[in-house]
């Protein structure tokens, strides 16, 4: 069994100790100590059995991933919970313990004397256990015991119709309630009398005091109701019979088959024609497009186990559709779902100006009521058919005429479509545009680069000058206006819209390569893997079709990342989660060394720190890594520029611990935490970081001797790319935006023209 363990130590200290002491283990022990034979007993679910108190219940709230829950019944972890169960227990028990019995809370020692006197002992317990069993919520029967005797024969009726659907779980229910059966007869007034009062409170105490089935046990007499009733007798005596059922419409045509072999048909008898032409006529299927010539409006609603949704097609002389489409909130059956629907099209109407309309409906009810045909009882219908009357006054002319649901599909489809959707609050949802085509999509494929030209040659040009390519199909000229869609032109600049309503800049082949180049192995590129290289250009604001292959195949390809490659021997893990209160609240320190061959300034170390929340890394680089150059690190590095952090995590190492880091901690109130030997993961984020500024500093530095002067741009090539753990770059969580590097001043982006505001772009 799976226990949820809550923290409630704030509650429990808010909370009253209860008094009831818990027995003596010693005591206990003593007790049984020279018993032959025990038995031990723990309880399955012993607090959940008590109910907590109405008032009481919100203050055992806890959050979940997936919602604040509360106990409604007593859990482990709180205050006094074992004095509560120990109470109730001696309660139970107080006449066996210290007797046939010992017990500490929900564990129970059944105790002998003599192990022939042990199944007695047993018995005994849990006779005592079973002595009041499963007991009747009184608040679930207070409707039966409060239900007054019926009045009226509807009331009698009702009553009985009730009784039929628990009938089954009543024995004998058509003795008991034979008095009451005789009330429905004609001959008999609808008289409640004594012998019918009594079969009425026979019921509600058998309703109140419902039977417990227990299966049969030997040696007690079985009561087994049997049929000995007329019906009964009469099934036994006609067992010796074959009796055989048949239908009415068997005899019936029997009898016809008789007939007609007793009086056969002459020869100049002529059948009787059965062509009725009237039947051909009982519906005609008009076609309302064409025989009506003014504007025409076809709605519908919907209501389902999804919600309610209504939808309506307004359609002008001209035959153009104006469909509609609305989701309702509120309770609401179907007639009202129509009327919504009804009054949304008219309204509609009425603020194009059209004065002359003819409404089509598939309901046959609302349009006699609409009309004044038939009358509406229902009053829940009643406002809007007022409102609807309302409406109609407002047009020189309006008529209404009933179709088939199968010739109201485009409205039904609407009015469905909207109330299966969960449309989100404050969010707009574009109309849906519906294509037809002709052909198989592979035929609309548009190639990257045709004739030495940009992949966006055909749309600039669509966009630009508003012409096609030369011997463009249609379905060509369809994709081409399609794509032109989530494009932008700015002078000679193409622009992509993203999907954050962000605009991307388009850029040829050329271009590209020189993205791939600078972004991956440039002034500050990071030599990263071919996705993160994808999302990183993505991000800086470019965009062309084939980026994420192009950007994989071209990371496969490079020297230093085949060189400095990771080999990847095990299997991804999960990501250990470190709690930290605030940004820059949690640092972790490391250092990287010693570094050979040593650089020309005499450097061989690099101390490191990381931020738990932002991922920012900050390094520098020092001869030996003394305890006051860590010291100094803490205060210069983080200190002054990042603020006081909660705690700082290294390791054992003596330079990374001494009087010098003790007292500069305990001057900023900074608790200095040390990760085991034995746990790497409680430092992990800075050895990751550690990693891989190595493996940066591998991929772009060409002599050994001067990694130093390299350092700070693998720091930016590292802060500027998206980290997993986090979904964002290090520099976008501190700064707020994204850097600015060397190739968005080569190929200025969107963000780059409109800041800088450049001419050439």
């Amino acid at each position: 069994m799976n226990r949820i363990c809550v923290d409630y130590r704030d509650l429990n200290k808010a909370s009253t100790k209860d008094d009831f002491l818990l027995p003596n283990i010693h005591i206990l022990i003593n007790n049984y100590a020279k018993h032959e034979l025990q038995s031990f007993v723990d309880y399955f679910a012993v607090y959940h059995q008590i109910l907590m108190h109405e008032e009481d219940v919100e203050k055992t709230a806890f959050t979940t991933p997936w919602g604040v829950y509360c106990y409604r019944v007593m859990p482990f972890s709180i205050k006094n919970a074992g004095a509560t169960y120990m109470r109730d227990i001696t309660t139970r028990f107080h006449e066996m313990i210290h007797k046939e019995i010992e017990v500490y809370v929900k564990d129970v020692v059944i105790k002998s004397q003599k192990s022939s006197e042990h199944w007695d002992d047993l018995k005994k317990f849990f006779e005592r256990l079973r002595r009041k069993g499963i007991e009747r919520d009184t608040s679930k029967i207070k409707a039966i015991q409060e239900l007054s005797p019926p009045k009226r024969k509807k009331d009698v009726m009702s009553f009985l119709g009730m009784l039929n659907y628990i009938s089954r779980f009543i024995a004998q229910p058509t003795v008991i309630c034979e008095p009451i059966f005789k009330l429905l007869n004609k001959d008999v007034g609808t008289k409640w009398t004594e012998e019918c009062q009594k079969a009425f409170n026979k019921i509600k105490e058998y309703l109140s005091n419902p039977r417990v089935l227990v299966p049969p046990e030997p040696g007690k007499p079985l009561n087994k109701p049997m049929p000995t009733g007329k019906l009964a007798k009469l099934k036994i005596l006609l067992n010796e019979f074959y009796i055989m059922y048949i239908t009415q419409k068997a005899i019936k045509g029997q009898a016809l088959v008789d007939h007609l072999a007793e009086n056969p048909v002459d020869k100049d008898y002529e059948s009787l024609t059965t062509y009725f032409p009237d039947e051909e006529l009982l519906f005609a299927g008009e076609d309302i497009e064409e025989s009506y010539p003014g504007w025409r409006m076809f709605f519908d609603g919907a209501a389902n186990f999804k919600g309610v949704g209504i939808g309506t097609v307004l359609i002008s002389q001209s035959g153009q559709h104006y469909p509609a489409s609305a989701k309702i909130r509120f309770p609401c059956a179907n007639n009202m779902a129509e009327y919504e629907a009804c009054i949304q099209s008219i309204r509609l109407a009425v603020d194009m100006n059209i004065k002359e309309l003819l409404v089509i409906w598939d309901s046959d009810l609302l349009i006699h009521q609409v009309q004044g045909e038939w009358t509406t009882k229902n009053v829940k219908i009643l406002p809007y058919l007022h409102c609807v009357k309302k409406l109609c006054k407002k047009f020189t002319k309006i008529e209404f005429k009933h179709i088939p649901r199968i010739q109201n599909e485009l409205v039904d489809a609407l009015a469905t479509l909207s109330s299966m959707i969960q449309h989100p609050d404050k969010n707009y949802i574009d109309p849906i545009e519906i294509e037809i085509r002709d052909q198989q999509v592979y035929y609309f494929y548009v190639d990257g680069e045709t004739n030495g030209k940009a992949w966006y040659y055909d749309i600039k040009r669509l966009l630009e000058l508003r012409e096609y390519q030369e011997n463009a199909t249609n379905g060509q000229k369809r994709v081409h206006r399609r794509l032109a869609n989530h494009v932008f032109l700015n002078g000679e600049v193409l622009f992509r819209r993203s999907l954050d309503l962000g605009l991307l800049r388009c850029v040829d082949a050329t271009e590209a390569t020189r993205l791939l180049e600078e972004i991956h192995a440039g002034t500050c590129g990071p030599h990263m893997n071919g996705f993160t290289l994808a999302k990183k250009i993505l991000r800086a604001g470019y965009f062309w079709k084939t980026m994420k292959s192009d950007s994989i195949c071209y990371a496969q390809k490079c020297y230093p990342c085949q060189i400095h490659g990771d080999f990847i021997l095990v299997l991804p893990n999960e990501l250990n989660v470190m709690g930290s209160p605030w940004p820059f609240a949690a640092w972790g320190m490391d250092m990287i060394g010693p570094i050979e061959p040593v650089v020309s300034k005499g450097h061989c170390y690099i101390l490191v720190v990381i931020d738990y929340i932002t991922k920012l890394v900050e390094a520098s680089t020092y001869k030996p890594i003394i305890k006051k150059v860590v010291a100094e690190f803490i205060r210069n590095n983080i200190v002054c520029r990042f603020g006081i952090p909660e705690s700082i995590i290294t390791d054992n190492t003596a330079n990374l611990n001494g009087d010098l880091i003790r007292e500069i901690c305990e001057k900023f109130k900074i608790a200095h935490r040390n990760s085991t030997a034995y746990r790497p993961q409680i430092n992990g984020a800075v050895e990751a970081s550690n990693k891989n500024i190595k493996r940066i500093l591998q991929k772009i530095v060409d002599n050994h001797r001067q990694w130093h002067e390299k350092l700070s741009f693998a720091l930016l090539g590292y802060r500027t790319t998206m980290r997993t753990s986090t979904g964002e770059t290090p520099y976008m969580l501190v700064y707020g935006t994204d850097v600015v590097i060397h190739v968005h001043v080569e190929i200025p982006s969107l963000r780059i023209i409109q800041e800088a505001k450049l001419d050439d772009a």
